[in-house]
């Protein structure tokens, strides 16, 4: 199996995520990484990847009425947005992870009523040419701290998607921080192959001490994130021989955001 983890500049990033939302800025940075994402898709059925990542609030919409899934919005824009997604991987014939943010994220607020409420409002859009469905989570946590309040059973949801005869953890951001979440993961019949964070930013980035700690329990562990620079480091930790994290490019699209893959093969 080939998993594509991505770093992508920051570029515009913030600029949609004012308090006031600018559709017209909005609709035209979404274009644009549409754009990057329809030739990452190319370029990743050519190196033959089965499943391409990318990163957290990849793609931003701030949608006018209340939201409770994605999927059933009757936000118009919104569900072109999501179709758009979906019809471009089915065309490719690649899995795909890809974030989308219906709020900006602020890490250093207090989120726990949201973390209660199971109401966080940044997503993961997952479709995989195995299951041919499109799949939704909302991330569950933000922190360490934040963990404690996430319920029971929300912990203990998988969040898989099928390549072939494997299964795919899909975690968003600060989930990864989530012990009870890592704890659910590994005590399953089923253990996923390989396991994806999909991180909004590098700032100050923590995630390897749980990615390592997932990989010693037998999981392939990655992560796709923003990064404020190129050439950011792709991570990965492998089962048996540890960190295998690389700089390294193996193909880039675009350049104001640029997206940079490494392909790793498990």
């Amino acid at each position: 199996m080939k998993i594509a983890a991505t770093t992508v500049t920051l570029d515009r990033y913030c600029d949609v995520r004012s308090t006031t939302p600018n559709y017209g800025l909005i609709d035209a940075v979404n274009s644009d990484r549409l754009t990057i994402y329809e030739q990452a898709l190319a370029k990743s059925a050519s190196a033959e990847v089965d499943l391409l990542c990318l990163p957290g609030g990849y793609l931003f919409y701030a949608p006018q009425t209340p939201v409770v899934s994605p999927l059933t919005s009757g936000d118009h824009k919104l569900a072109q947005l999501i179709a758009q997604i979906i019809r471009l991987a089915r065309e490719y014939r690649v899995a795909v992870a890809i974030g989308l943010d219906l709020t900006g994220k602020d890490q250093t607020a207090d989120n726990s009523v949201d973390v209660r409420s199971g109401k966080l409002p940044w997503y993961a859009i997952c479709w995989s040419p195995s299951e041919n469905q499109v799949l939704c989570w909302n991330q569950r946590s933000v922190t360490s701290i934040d963990q404690r309040y996430c319920p029971h059973a929300l912990c203990e949801t998988a969040r898989t998607i099928r390549i072939g005869s494997h299964a795919v953890e899909v975690l968003l951001c600060g989930e990864v921080f989530n012990s009870r979440i890592r704890d659910a993961i590994t005590r399953r019949k089923e253990r996923p192959m390989a396991l994806v964070d999909l991180a909004h930013t590098l700032a100050g980035f923590r995630v390897t001490a749980p990615l390592k700690e997932l990989a010693e329990r037998g999981i392939h562990t990655m992560c796709s994130s923003h990064a404020d620079k190129r050439g950011a480091m792709k991570y990965y930790y492998a089962p048996t021989n540890g960190r295998r994290s690389s700089r390294r490019v193996d193909f880039s699209c675009g350049g104001r955001p640029r997206l940079e893959a490494k392909v790793w093969s498990i």
